[in-house]
């Protein structure tokens, strides 16, 4: 199992924790019209048309997020189809504003910088790879990681929750307040996640400049 693989089934239950709450609070709030009596009066009073998008909703979330590779998920987080991964600007931009990171100590061990944004993701991926064991890389990448996740699935839940809600037959009121909780979870989501990512770049580039050497049968693969 590789390392990537690991640090997902490490966070999961947070995922679907996320999840199941976020399908209990559509059926709750849209499908049910904040009815909390009790469950056979809640299921008995919706129409077919709510119990259709009810059961479709979030079924149809989970279908579409194992449908984006790791470049959708990054170009839906950072607003850019070219370049999306955060590793693309590591030593144009992240760089230079580390202050725990030694260029000097990079440029020797690693030679010239490149400027073009798929070498840097390649150059920085090597980097990664020489320190991937590192607590506080391993930490960063898996805090990277399910910020990712997160915002890919809140994305999912505002198109499908927030389609299937004007489809519905809620209240206007329910229906205003449900999408704007809806939308104030996606933004959260995608500031820290653009954070993370961010963070995860630069605490390699900390990390790997202060005396690491790096391996010559180290793994070229460029992706985050």
């Amino acid at each position: 199992m590789g390392n990537s693989e690991y640090l997902k089934n490490s966070y999961k239950f947070r995922l679907r924790t996320v999840a199941v709450f976020n399908v209990v609070v559509f059926w709750l709030v849209v499908i049910g019209h904040t009815d909390f009596s009790a469950i056979l009066v809640l299921l008995s009073s919706m129409s077919i048309k709510d119990s259709i998008i009810g059961l479709a909703a979030p079924v149809a979330a989970f279908l579409l997020d194992g449908l984006l590779s790791a470049d959708t998920k990054a170009r839906l987080i950072y607003w850019r189809y070219r370049h999306p991964l955060p590793g693309s600007f590591a030593f144009s931009i992240h760089l230079e504003k580390e202050p725990r990171a030694n260029p000097d100590q990079l440029v020797q061990e690693w030679g010239t910088f490149p400027e073009d944004p798929v070498e840097q993701n390649r150059l920085w991926y090597r980097v990664y790879r020489s320190v991937e064991k590192e607590i506080r890389v391993h930490e960063a990448h898996r805090a990277w990681l399910l910020s990712r996740d997160l915002t890919a699935y809140t994305i999912l839940f505002l198109i499908i929750f927030g389609t299937a809600t004007l489809l519905s037959n809620a209240p206007w009121a329910i229906e205003w307040w449900y999408l704007t909780a809806l939308a104030v979870q996606c933004l959260t989501a995608i500031v820290a996640a653009r954070t993370y990512g961010v963070r995860f770049v630069r605490t390699v580039l900390a990390v790997a400049s202060h005396g690491h050497q790096p391996s010559p049968t180290e793994n070229t693969q460029s992706t985050t």
